[in-house]
């Protein structure tokens, strides 16, 4: 049994996706868990992270959409308080402390997946099919670039709304997911004034995945 653990905002979605594809060769959705288990009960598992300063503005723009905090511009850190951003930080954190040194445990860097551009997945696909012990054919690719083409969930979301199932395809896709071409942007979206203060405040958690101080990774 296969399964995504993650902390939300990590880009597990379409890690998901791809692999189940990869392993099944059909649309569909290998389990996601966005909570904290012991991966001892599942035959493989995959552990997206991604570094932690783009997670909690991640998060901080669903809650805002939700109407949970304050929307626009960021004015202070006052936001780093609230309790969803700072279970979803420890959970990033706690996956990938306790879990990186195993065996049946592949981490999959965000950043790493995400530097091709949006709706490319070719080094997604190497590292997912090498880590599922499969190979990965041309027919395997050609139906990843087909189902998860970005035009085509873009266009799917944008019939259906945020938050709803595609289920022609069994497969979840959520707005936010695929709007964003960026794959960091907290130094851009935090102002400059605040930006220090902020860095410092997410260092326990960006320097413990292994992120350094300019969103490089180690």
């Amino acid at each position: 049994m296969i399964r995504v653990i993650s902390s939300y905002r990590c880009g597990s979605t379409i890690i998901q996706l791809v692999a189940h594809i990869i392993l099944y060769k059909k649309v569909g959705v290998i389990g996601k868990i966005h909570k904290d288990v012991n991966p001892s009960r599942f035959e493989k598992v995959i552990i997206p992270i991604r570094d932690p300063r783009d997670v909690a503005l991640s998060r901080r723009r669903m809650l805002a959409l939700m109407g949970d905090i304050k929307n626009g511009p960021i004015e202070d850190l006052s936001f780093l308080n609230n309790k969803v951003i700072i279970r979803q930080l420890n959970l990033l954190r706690s996956l990938y402390v306790k879990y990186k040194d195993r065996k049946n445990v592949l981490i999959v860097r965000y950043e790493d997946v995400y530097s091709e551009g949006l709706g490319k997945y070719n080094k997604l696909c190497k590292l997912l099919a090498g880590f599922l012990d499969v190979e990965l054919t041309d027919e395997i690719m050609q139906m990843v670039e087909s189902e998860l083409n970005y035009d085509k969930m873009r266009g799917a979301v944008e019939d259906l709304g945020v938050m709803e199932s595609y289920e022609e395809k069994s497969y979840w896709m959520r707005g936010q997911h695929i709007k964003s071409d960026k794959v960091t942007f907290w130094r851009d979206e935090v102002p400059p004034h605040l930006l220090d203060a902020f860095n410092q405040k997410l260092k326990p958690y960006w320097k413990k995945l292994g992120y350094d101080s300019t969103n490089s990774v180690y």
